[in-house]
C-alpha cells in the first residue's frame, strides 16, 4: 500500500534536511521510494489521469511544503529546505493528517472557483509586476499575483472538480501568462522564466487596464478563430454564456463542456427509464444496487419480488453470505411532475416492520416531498431508510457504468519536467 500523504510530506523534509538542503523532485521521488520501502507495484500504479499515484503524492507534498514556506524552489527546479522548515523538523511537529493542499482540496472550502478572479484580472498585474524587474519565474509571478489580490491559502487550494490536483488560481495565472506571451507583451527567456517586452511597456503607458485586457482577448480570438463582436443580441442567455466563455481558460471550458454533456446524459437516462415497464424498473434498481457493491460478491444475492402480494417490497438484497443482513427495496417509476409523498414512504416503513427489517432503500425516478424526507429523518433512530431520487439514481447509473458506453476518451497531457531536465538548456 502507498504511504499516506503526511508520510511523504515528513519524509521530504527529512531528506532535504539531510541532503545539503537541496534536491530535484526526481531525487526526492527516488529517495522516498527507498526510505519508505515502497514496493514496485505501488511505484508504477497509475491514476485515471495517466500519472502515477506516487507522482501525484510527491507533487502534492512538495506543493504543500512550498505553500507553508517549509521549502523553496530554486531555478524552477531545485527544492531547498528553509529555516522555517528546519525549525519544523527540530520541533518534531507532525504534519496534518489531511494537508489542505492534498489531494488538491481546501479544508475550509468557503469559496468555489466561481468566486475567484478570472484569468483577465491577472493580466494588468502581471505586466506591472514584470515592468519593475528584468525577469521572474512562473512561480514568482504567481506568488506576487496571489499577494497583490489578497488571495488566501484556501483560495489557492481550490481545484477543478474533474482535476482535483489543479489549482484554479495557478491555472488562470498560467493561462494569463500564455496569452500575454501570445500578444507579444511578454517573452519567455527560458522554461518558466518571463520578461516584459517593449510592446508590453508601451501598453502600460498608453492603455487602461480594461484596454489592455481587451487587446489581449482580441489577439487570443484571432489565434483561436473566434470572431469579435459575433455574439447574438437576441438572446440574453446566449450573450451571457458567450461573455462568460470568453473569460474562461481552456481548462474551464473543458470542464464546462463535460458538465453540459453529463447533465444531458442524466436526463437521457431518466427519460429512457420512463419508457420501460414498472416491473423492468424494479429489476433495474436491484441490478444498479448490486453494481454499486451491495451483495456483489454473494451468489444469488438479489431477488425481485412478484408483483402481486409483494407487501410493498419490490426487491431484496442479501448483504452478507449467511443472510443475517438484508436490504429491502421499494421502487416507484413516477413521471417527473409527480412527487413521492410522505404516506408512500410511511407505507414502505410499515412493510419493513412486517418483515422485521431495519434497512430499506426507496428509489424513484421523480423526487421526494419535504414531509417524506422529514419523516425518514424522524424515524432514523429505529429504522434506516435511504431515499434515492431520479437525479441521484441517474448519477449512480452513469458512474457505475450501468447500460452506458464510453464513446470518446481525451488525454490531457503535461510536460514531464524530470525528463526534460535531462537535457541541458542553451547558454
Amino acid at each position: 500500500m502507498l504511504p499516506k500523504q503526511q508520510e511523504f510530506t515528513q519524509e521530504i523534509l527529512r531528506i532535504l534536511s539531510a541532503k545539503k538542503d537541496i534536491a530535484t523532485r526526481k531525487e526526492l521521488r527516488e529517495q522516498c521510494i527507498k526510505n519508505l520501502n515502497i514496493p514496485l507495484e505501488e511505484v508504477n500504479k497509475k491514476a485515471k489521469s495517466g500519472n502515477t499515484f506516487l507522482n501525484n503524492h510527491i507533487y502534492s507534498a512538495t506543493m504543500y511544503l512550498l505553500k507553508k514556506e517549509y521549502v523553496e524552489i530554486l531555478e524552477n527546479k531545485y527544492f531547498k529546505i528553509t529555516t522555517k522548515g528546519k525549525n519544523f523538523i527540530k520541533k518534531g511537529i507532525s504534519t496534518p493528517n489531511k494537508p489542505d493542499i492534498a489531494p488538491g482540496r481546501s479544508l475550509f472550502p468557503l469559496k468555489t472557483k466561481d468566486d475567484l478572479p478570472k484569468f483577465e484580472r491577472y493580466i494588468p498585474h502581471i505586466l506591472n509586476i514584470l515592468s519593475e524587474t528584468t525577469q521572474l519565474t512562473n512561480n514568482e509571478i504567481i506568488s506576487k499575483c496571489i499577494k497583490l489580490l489578497n488571495l488566501t491559502e484556501e483560495d489557492v487550494a481550490i481545484t477543478y472538480e474533474k482535476s482535483n490536483t489543479t489549482s484554479v488560481v495557478r491555472d488562470r495565472i498560467s493561462w494569463a501568462l500564455s496569452y500575454l506571451t501570445g500578444a507579444k507583451y511578454l517573452e519567455r527567456k527560458a522554461r518558466g522564466i518571463y520578461s516584459i517586452t517593449q510592446d508590453g511597456k508601451n501598453a502600460i503607458k498608453s492603455n487602461s487596464n480594461e484596454q489592455i485586457i481587451q487587446n489581449v482577448k482580441d489577439i487570443k480570438r484571432g489565434k483561436t478563430g473566434e470572431k469579435p463582436g459575433n455574439t447574438p443580441q437576441n438572446s440574453n442567455n446566449t450573450t451571457a454564456q458567450n461573455n462568460d466563455n470568453s473569460n474562461s481558460t481552456p481548462s474551464e471550458k473543458l470542464e464546462s463542456s463535460y458538465k453540459e454533456l453529463y447533465e444531458a446524459r442524466l436526463e437521457d437516462i431518466i427519460n429512457t427509464i420512463l419508457q420501460k415497464k414498472d416491473s423492468e424498473f424494479e429489476r433495474l434498481v436491484v441490478y444498479v444496487l448490486k453494481k454499486m457493491g451491495y451483495g456483489e460478491k454473494i451468489e444469488n444475492s438479489t431477488t425481485v419480488t412478484k408483483r402481486s402480494g409483494d407487501g410493498g417490497i419490490d426487491g431484496i438484497i442479501k448483504a452478507d453470505i449467511l443472510g443475517f443482513e438484508h436490504i429491502y427495496i421499494q421502487a416507484k417509476r413516477f413521471g417527473l411532475e409527480n412527487t413521492v409523498s410522505k404516506p408512500l414512504v410511511r407505507d414502505f416503513s410499515g412493510a419493513l416492520d412486517s418483515v422485521g427489517a431495519t434497512k430499506g432503500v426507496f428509489i424513484t425516478t421523480s423526487t421526494f416531498s419535504e414531509p417524506a424526507k422529514e419523516y425518514v429523518e424522524k424515524i432514523k433512530g429505529s429504522k434506516r431508510i435511504i431515499l434515492i431520487d431520479g437525479k441521484q439514481l441517474a448519477q449512480y447509473i452513469y458512474e457505475h457504468n450501468v447500460g452506458m458506453q464510453t464513446i470518446e476518451t481525451y488525454y490531457i497531457k503535461d510536460l514531464d519536467y524530470d525528463f526534460w531536465d535531462l537535457y541541458s538548456d542553451k547558454e
